[in-house]
């Protein structure tokens, strides 16, 4: 097994940190639901019942589904949209429906990153550089858009003040507010206060981005309609504060909420990704499970009348590894590791990709017509969807994407920590242990155990999960480098060991 598997993995040579994955430049791009703005380019405006392959989109590196709209960033950082135009929504200069995908203009010029739409409201969007710096454009009411007034934006907008020198890695465009997460791992957040969602005590509303002081090392953050979710950089903390109906914030109760108040139910676990829709909340762990709470479809339980006031098991999903998660409007949808699409919640536009309009649906589905296709990455809009098959630049995501190389999880260091400590004594002793029947194949034994773990620990630090995944097993793991590398040993268990070396 370690020798196909040292075969066909990576190698932690080419997984330096800070690269980019090869991208290969033919993306297909599916669409499917509501097309009645032109968001999924297609043809005439009727809805698409199912997955339908996009040759608009085709080099899209990521997308971003809105409200009656579409955000396309090439790999170059260029950025295109199609669909509503209302309020400037689309950045394109005006308020005009747009039937083609057409390039926005930044200024000053910059490679753009990551977008992030509305799913609900007037419309308005936030975009974010290869740099860190924040751009906003759309309606303005509220102050949502961080440039200190209410006025719509219908060009994208560099966001200053309190950003100004601020390296960000993560922005959500809510309802009716927005948030930013720096690098080091500060929350800022702006636009309507009602029922606390900006998470400063009040229900005041703020016009420029405003650090959230209750909380640090924030890595993720996610605005619903009127509530916003935010999780830890190493995964093992989720807070939710803002409106609290229907439990959506997942306290056990549905009280309104002014400053961030940590997810109890979600203790003990590692997320990897946090969603907040209009009536529901999702999280995504380390292990692939999806959690949900809040009320309606989008719990995936069975019924649209459920209400869960805490987190919840999507049990459907139980036996299938997820990867990815993303929420619209009112509907959901999930990635697995073997690259197929579910979807579940609201289907009136055939958003859910059943081939129908009937529903919702109310326990995940696999979405109809992707058998076959390597999809990656997926977005859910209001009311329509899309799936692509570029790999994410998101390395953690890449990792995950690794099944067949890897599994990133305690228990996989655990076990190769129980061969080395077993095989690693008596290296040089004339007797190999059982079951080898030669010193050599003993010594090759240990360094394909050797090969394994390397990868392993290259692949959790490229996506930046390391700490959380090796968890009790780091420092004996350690240790046993330490002594091994202070043995005398050959030369090519030398030679692997000090590669796992450069990992710690």
């Amino acid at each position: 097994m370690a020798s196909d598997y040292s075969r066909t993995c990576v190698s932690p040579d080419s997984m330096q940190t800070g690269e980019a994955p090869v991208v290969s430049e033919t993306c297909e791009v599916y669409v499917w639901g509501s097309n009645s703005s032109h968001q999924l380019v297609e043809g005439t405006q009727e809805k698409i019942l199912q997955p339908k392959l996009a040759a608009s989109f085709a080099d899209a590196q990521t997308i971003e589904a809105g409200q009656y709209c579409t955000f396309v960033i090439s790999s170059d950082g260029s950025v295109r949209a199609c669909g509503k135009g209302s309020y400037g929504r689309l950045g394109l200069g005006d308020s005009n429906n747009q039937s083609t995908l057409k390039k926005l203009t930044f200024e000053p010029h910059r490679a753009i990153k990551k977008v992030s739409s509305s799913k609900g409201s007037d419309g308005h969007t936030l975009a974010f550089t290869t740099e860190g710096e924040v751009f906003s454009w759309g309606d303005g009411d509220y102050g949502k858009l961080g440039h200190g007034n209410s006025s719509t934006q219908k060009y994208p907008k560099l966001i200053q003040g309190p950003l100004q020198g601020k390296v960000v890695v993560c922005v959500s465009a809510g309802y009716r507010h927005s948030a930013a997460v720096s690098e080091d791992g500060e929350l800022y957040t702006w636009g309507e206060g009602d029922f606390g969602r900006l998470g400063h005590g009040d229900s005041n509303s703020r016009n420029i981005p405003t650090l959230v002081k209750d909380i640090s090392n924030v890595g993720e953050v996610s605005c619903g309609s009127s509530h916003t979710i935010a999780l830890s950089k190493d995964g093992r903390t989720v807070w939710s504060f803002g409106g609290g109906d229907n439990g959506k914030l997942g306290h056990g109760d549905t009280n309104r909420v002014y400053k961030p108040k940590v997810v109890e139910a979600l203790q003990g676990m590692f997320i990897r990704k946090v969603c907040a829709g209009s009536q529901s909340s999702l999280a995504l762990t380390s292990t692939g499970q999806v959690y949900a709470w809040g009320c309606g479809a989008c719990l995936g339980c069975g019924s649209s009348e459920a209400t869960a006031l805490r987190p919840k098991l999507i049990e459907e999903l139980a036996t299938t590894r997820v990867v990815d998660i993303s929420i619209g409007d009112s509907h959901c949808l999930a990635l697995s590791h073997d690259n197929e699409v579910y979807a579940w919640g609201n289907n009136s536009m055939g958003q859910c990709g059943q081939g129908n309009s009937t529903g919702p649906i109310t326990k995940p589905k696999k979405v109809v017509g992707l058998d076959g296709v390597a999809i990656q990455q997926i977005s859910a809009g209001t009311s329509h969807s899309l799936a692509w098959t570029a790999l994410p630049r998101d390395r953690q995501v890449v990792a995950w994407h690794r099944p067949y190389c890897v599994d990133l999880e305690e228990s996989t260091f655990s076990h190769l920590r129980s061969f080395l400590e077993r095989y690693c004594d008596g290296i040089n002793s004339e007797d190999p242990p059982l079951p080898f029947p030669s010193s050599r194949e003993h010594h090759n034994f240990l360094k394909l155990c050797l090969r394994l773990l390397s990868n392993h620990l290259a692949l959790a630090l490229a996506g930046g999960v390391a700490t959380s995944i090796l968890g009790r097993q780091a420092r004996p793991l350690r240790n046993l480098l330490f002594r091994l590398m202070d043995s005398s040993v050959p030369d090519e268990i030398q030679e692997v060991g000090k590669k796992n070396m450069h990992c710690w």
